[in-house]
Parts: structure tokens; sequence; C-alpha cells
């Protein structure tokens, strides 16, 4: 149902498609903090998948994977890096028990063809992963207009290579390098959500009301 001839639109039909058709269904979007990867990610879940809602926004790995078999194929599911992937994923992600746990998400999501956006902060402390696994298309979020709420972001898609060895011959493996696809606007989030949207992040934090209150009215020791 997504309309229109920009990247933006473009790209979305053809990621939903192979996502469909069972290949890779992981994009990952990467950007500093206060871009709004996060708000990025709900334009992406709700024009792919109708049902996408503030549910799809999961901050664990056990809910996740509970979320792959409750929801059906080609449902959207953000997993926000400020929380469980960057335990899951972080620099020491060659430890066995974190391997496990990529390998368990990775395998369920493309078998059961869940979409799955990665929200990051920084994609180079998932390079290996994203490179060896993922490989997941890749959203670079490069500004966001403070006015119309409009995004521009670098669209990089994933192409594995071959390696040519000094000794002749090709090295074994194919490893994967990012190849840019062009640059993309990306509507505004309607400011509803965004509001909707904080409440949400607050409680995958594990911050009460109480909490985000007492946290609010901490005096400022710096005088």
């Amino acid at each position: 149902h997504v309309g229109g001839t920009s990247l933006f639109r473009r790209f979305l039909r053809h990621f939903w498609l192979e996502a469909h058709a069972g290949f890779t269904p992981f994009m990952l979007i990467d950007s500093p903090p206060g871009f709004g990867k996060s708000s990025l990610a709900w334009n992406f879940g709700r024009l792919l998948d109708h049902d996408f809602d503030f549910s799809r926004y999961l901050y664990d790995h056990e809910r996740f994977m509970t979320a792959l078999f409750r929801n059906p194929p080609m449902s959207v599911h953000a997993f926000d890096d400020a929380t469980a992937t960057r335990v899951l994923w972080g620099r020491d992600s060659t430890r066995g028990g974190q391997k496990e746990a990529v390998a368990n998400i990775l395998g369920h999501a493309r078998n059961r063809k869940q979409i799955l956006i990665i929200i990051s902060q920084s994609g180079y402390q998932l390079d290996r992963i994203l490179r060896e696994d993922i490989r997941a298309v890749w959203v670079n979020l490069l500004s966001r207009d403070p006015i119309s709420g409009e995004k521009t972001a670098e669209l990089y898609y994933p192409k594995q290579v071959l390696l040519w060895s000094r000794h002749g011959g090709y090295l074994l493996g194919k490893p994967t390098i990012y190849r840019l696809a062009g640059r993309m606007t990306i509507p505004p989030t309607p400011e509803n959500v965004m509001k909707q949207y904080e409440k949400v992040r607050a409680e995958g934090f594990g911050l009460s009301p109480e909490t985000r209150v007492r946290i609010s009215v901490i005096p400022d020791q710096r005088e």
C-alpha cells in the first residue's frame, strides 16, 4: 500500500518484497543521538505493516522471542540498542551466550519472515555482527529539519565480495561491504505519535512514572 516514486517509497516496496521472498528481513537505522532514529522506525513500521504499533518496540531478548511466535509473518518489530542490543551485540559479542542469542533472533526472524528494524546509536559497534551474520540494509540518518520534522538519510545495501590473496587465489569466505544506493527524504513523524513513544520508551527502560518524576527534580549539583 506504499505509493509514490521517491527513493524512500521505492525502497520500502523493494524491502518488503525481499522479506516476503525469504531474503534477509533486517534493517539497521544508525545515527548519533537526537536525530530521531526511533521515530523513523515508526515511519518504516507503519508503512511496511498496517498493524505495527508501540507494542512492537521491544527492549529485551525474551519479549522479542515471544513476539516472533505470536505475530503473523511479515510483521515488523523495532529493537532498540539503548538496552537489549547493547548487551547482545556489543563489542564482546564473540562470547558464547551472546552469539547464541543473536543466532536465535536471526534464525527465527528469517524463518518466520519477521521484519526486524535494529535501532543503533553506533553501527560501528555492531560492525562484525552486521557483516558476518545479519547483512542488514543500512539506513544512515544524516539530519532532521527542526521545523518540518523531515529527515534525510543515506541508503546502503550489503554486497558480498571475494578477496584476492597476495599469494594467489581467493580467500575462503565472502566478507560484506556496503554500497551507497542513494539519499532519501523521509516524511516527519506526527507529534501525537512522538508523545506516545516517549511513554513507551520510558517503560522500556524500566522507569515508572514515579521514577521519572524523581529524576526530573534531582537538583543540579554543579553549583
